[in-house]
């Protein structure tokens, strides 16, 4: 592995914060700094993610140097589907059609304005794709390039949490929950393979939505076991026994964007027939 030539920054943007550390250089770069800044509350009549473009700029304005950049954002700025497998889709730009197709079926003509992502070959297997405002992801390059930035990486911070916390997904039936204040993401498993995931709005009190939540995902699948192995990334630390699911394999992950951006996590607790109060 080639040595940092460059100090580099993570970032994660999110419509009530964002946070930002800063490595040096080197083969084992050091945090140098590690700053947040909050964001105002959207207008009505304005994208969601505007204040954290806005947050952006007056973060990087303290920052100096040559620099590169990874930045992560907010479930709150992402639309998620789970495209089936379609046989006869022989190119990059079939396939995106396709997806673009699934996704206007549901969001209709805002889907031109979406930038879509996915990760495998549509033409043999179900994939999970990602939509993401075009507009949001130019603003996010203009203030990169307005401080001579260069952006090296751009994903949801859903798919940072599930790269980290992929060797845990249980080998049969898993439920994959990811919390952030005000949203939740819920994906099942099966063999490694997603199934299902749903992007869905909770209040601060998610904990004792959480079984509800699961029991409305479970009508929407062919599954034998009703309950089973459910791991739990959340920004807080939580008690087992403060979540309402009796008879479920608990494990939980506490992972706030500060650890998820420097790759680490805090496990929790795990508990097997779990005897949290109904």
């Amino acid at each position: 592995m080639l040595p940092s030539l460059t100090d580099r920054l993570h970032v994660f943007l999110g419509p009530q914060r964002i946070d930002l550390i800063r490595y040096g250089r080197g083969f084992k770069p050091k945090e140098i700094m590690r700053d947040t800044v909050p964001c105002r509350v959207a207008e009505s009549n304005e994208p969601l993610w505007l204040p954290a473009i806005e947050a952006l700029k007056k973060l990087l304005s303290h920052q100096d140097g040559k620099l590169d950049v990874l930045v992560s954002f907010s479930n709150h700025f992402v639309q998620y589907l789970l495209v089936q497998s379609q046989e006869g889709l022989s190119t990059k730009s079939e396939e995106e059609a396709y997806v673009k197709f699934c996704f206007s079926e549901i969001y209709g003509k805002q889907a031109d304005h979406f930038e879509l992502r996915w990760s495998g070959d549509l033409s043999i297997d179900a994939q999970i794709a990602s939509a993401v405002e075009q507009e949001f992801l130019s603003a996010i390059d203009e203030v990169l390039e307005s401080r001579s930035m260069a952006c090296r990486a751009l994903q949801p911070s859903f798919m940072n949490a599930f790269n980290l916390m992929r060797h845990r997904i249980a080998s049969d039936a898993q439920w994959f929950v990811f919390v952030e204040p005000g949203c939740i993401l819920i994906g099942f498993f099966k063999s490694g393979v997603c199934s299902n995931i749903r992007r869905i709005r909770v209040s601060s009190h998610w904990k004792n939505e959480l079984p509800s939540l699961l029991t409305r995902e479970f009508n929407g699948l062919a599954v034998d076991n009703k309950q089973g192995n459910i791991l739990i990334c959340a920004p807080e630390h939580l008690e087992l026994r403060s979540l309402p699911l009796a008879g479920w394999n608990v494990e939980v992950i506490q992972l706030d964007q500060p650890l998820l951006l420097s790759g680490q996590f805090l496990p929790v607790g795990i508990s097997e027939n779990s005897h949290a109060a109904a």
